[in-house]
């Protein structure tokens, strides 16, 4: 994940189930269309984001947001275009293969 200075970095997400309740671990603050993405891929009925988990990289947004003048503040908090999209390919590695509840 770009750190936004031009440089990679790490870090972890994590996701973890306790009967028929599905947890994931967001790196920082993702927005509320991307928190949305994040849920429906990690299917189940009772599904729970932690925010700020494991990590804080600021606020976890879309290019498209990362670029538009009305996020600007969040933007100037965010790691860059790309911790979205980068977030959405972790939910997929680990929830493609996880075997969870079903709604």
């Amino acid at each position: 994940m770009s750190t936004g200075s031009g440089e990679d970095g790490e870090t972890i997400v994590t996701a973890f189930s306790i009967g028929d309740l599905v947890f994931g671990t967001v790196p920082g603050e993702a927005v509320p269309d991307l928190g949305l993405e994040l849920r429906r891929i990690m299917g189940g009925e009772h599904r729970f984001l932690i925010t700020l988990g494991m990590d804080w990289l600021g606020c976890v947004m879309t290019p498209e947001q990362c670029g538009d003048l009305r996020y600007i503040y969040f933007s100037v908090l965010s790691v860059g275009p790309e911790s979205g999209p980068t977030l959405i390919e972790a939910y997929n590695h680990i929830f493609d293969s996880w075997s969870r509840p079903q709604p």
